[in-house]
């Protein structure tokens, strides 16, 4: 199963303080409900947990992200995460600015392969 998600909202600061914060993985993971961040293996790789509910499913991950393709000139960041019950995805934020906003646009595209992903018909059980 596939799940695409994509989000723009806007943050008011300058792109310049977004940018550093995006780049800052522990600051990043404060933001996320559900995430925790467990190790930074490099500069670019980290290790981590997360939960994730949408619509009645909750499930856990715990994994790995990649900074794939990190963009200064264009504020851009791609990045690839894999995790114990997914067959991985991926994500790309990119950033613009005028004086005092900047917006964020987030996709992440999820593919999941655990049964528990998969919801149930109503009186069923696994």
């Amino acid at each position: 199963m596939g799940i695409d998600i994509k989000e723009t909202f806007q943050v008011r600061a300058p792109i310049a303080t977004v940018w550093q914060f995006m780049l800052d993985p522990q600051r990043v993971a404060a933001c996320m409900p559900g995430a925790v961040l467990e190790q930074v293996v490099d500069e670019r790789t980290f290790l981590g947990a997360i939960k994730v509910k949408i619509g009645a499913i909750t499930t856990s991950y715990k994994g790995k992200l990649q900074l794939t393709d990190v963009d200064e000139a264009a504020h851009s960041i791609r990045m690839k995460g894999e995790g114990r019950e997914t067959s991985g995805g991926t994500a790309k934020a990119s950033l613009a600015s005028d004086a005092c906003n900047t917006p964020v646009a987030v996709a992440t595209g999820l593919s999941t392969r655990n049964t528990a992903s998969t919801p149930m018909p109503s009186g069923t059980s696994p």
